[in-house]
């Protein structure tokens, strides 16, 4: 998340962190509509982001820096369209519903 909000850079960003229950109880699907977000210990998602991947390095697979990934797609998403309808995520107006129901609660 920090290295999202740092690759942004000229986006006033700041990360918010909310419990998984107050999720649920907002009715945020996990990742799809909060891309990345796995609630923990919930057995349905236990292992989604799990893989062995000992073989692939022992191949030769490097991995990218995170930074370089998060410019990169960020600066794919720019080049959208202001009228593309994404598929995961949150629209504006559900994301700022959402933080106002979270201050609310706080």
């Amino acid at each position: 998340v920090d290295a999202c909000v740092h690759a942004a850079g000229d986006v006033p960003a700041q990360a918010v962190w909310m419990p998984d229950e107050f999720l649920r109880q907002q009715e945020i699907a996990p990742w799809s509509a909060m891309p990345l977000w796995l609630p923990e210990g919930d057995p349905a998602w236990q292992a989604f982001m799990a893989a062995n991947v000992s073989k692939a390095v022992a191949q030769g697979l490097v991995f990218r820096p995170l930074e370089a990934t998060v410019r990169d797609v960020l600066a794919w998403a720019r080049a959208r369209a202001t009228t593309h309808e994404w598929k995961a995520g949150l629209p504006p107006a559900r994301e700022t519903a959402l933080l106002q129901a979270w201050d609310d609660a706080k």
